[in-house]
């Protein structure tokens, strides 16, 4: 039997059934991590020494000093200073390495060497010891070792110990004259007690 169309009645064409695709859900996007500010790598020798290098300029010019770096690196000195009648040529470094109750400060000239310093390249050796902020002004007639300790915790056996330390803040070596009024040069160090002996160095 055929339908009036002539196809048999029942093979009658079903209406096409929609194709269901499988559900899958769309995944968020993550979201992007900005990334943060570096922040500076306190073990990084070079970072170290420029900032100590910065501290120095604004220490010295607080003074009153007039502060200038040669171009280059090929000098023995860092900066020179003007009072305006005398010029130094000073040679920066800074320590955090202890020795007992005393902190080491190298006044070598070279890296991995034994040549000290001499007075055909500097004049005075500053030697900053970051952990208690103190500022040694040395002059070089004054060395004689490949490195010297400093105790500004203070030392009990006195100065043929501690023959460094009346250069502690002796900024009136380089002719500094009276800090800028109003200028906080050195935030107060902490009283501590005197250790009861320091090493020989």
């Amino acid at each position: 039997m055929t339908s009036k169309t002539g196809d048999p009645v029942g093979n009658a064409r079903k209406p096409p059934q929609s194709v269901r695709l499988p559900l899958t859900r769309t995944p968020k996007p993550k979201p992007i991590k900005q990334p943060g500010p570096l922040a500076p790598n306190p073990f990084n020798a070079k970072l170290r020494g420029e900032l100590v290098e910065m501290m120095f300029m604004l220490q010295a010019s607080l003074r009153g000093l007039i502060v200038a770096k040669p171009y280059g690196d090929s000098r023995r000195y860092d900066f020179i200073t003007d009072t305006g009648h005398r010029l130094c040529r000073v040679q920066v470094k800074s320590s955090a390495r202890r020795s007992g109750n005393g902190f080491v400060v190298n006044a070598t000239s070279r890296r991995h060497s034994r040549e000290i310093y001499t007075a055909a390249e500097i004049d005075f050796l500053i030697a900053y010891i970051i952990p208690r902020n103190a500022w040694y002004i040395v002059p070089v007639a004054a060395l004689n070792t490949a490195s010297f300790m400093v105790y500004p915790d203070g030392c009990r056996r006195g100065a043929p110990f501690a023959r460094y330390d009346q250069y502690r803040q002796a900024w009136p070596l380089l002719g500094a004259s009276t800090p800028i009024p109003g200028f906080e040069l050195e935030p107060p160090i902490p009283v501590r007690p005197i250790p009861k002996a320091c090493s020989k160095h």
